[in-house]
């Protein structure tokens, strides 16, 4: 898998508690979000991300609909020799 920066707009809106006027809403905006992970799966609809995997497990995925990236899919590291996603053993560095 390649570990990816993802750079994408999240939703916006209902964080706030309780009534508010109408016209306050207006103010409301996009958040910009950066993700960090492997990439597990990219599909014409959505990216799905995961930033904490040991061999065939992982943990912390988010699915990112395609249409909320912003800025691309960011390769940072290039499979290398070395690289795994293995667990590593006691005491190896």
């Amino acid at each position: 898998m390649k570990l990816v920066l993802v750079h994408w707009h999240d939703a916006a809106g209902g964080n706030k508690s309780g009534w508010r006027n109408l016209e306050s809403m207006k103010s409301d905006t996009l958040h910009p979000v950066q993700s960090v992970g492997f990439l597990l799966r990219k599909t014409d609809e959505l990216v799905t991300v995961v930033p904490h995997v040991s061999g065939e497990q992982g943990d912390g995925e988010i699915d990112i609909p395609c249409s909320w990236i912003v800025g691309g899919i960011i390769e940072l590291a290039p499979k290398q020799s070395g690289f795994t996603t293995e667990p590593a053993e006691a005491g190896d560095e």
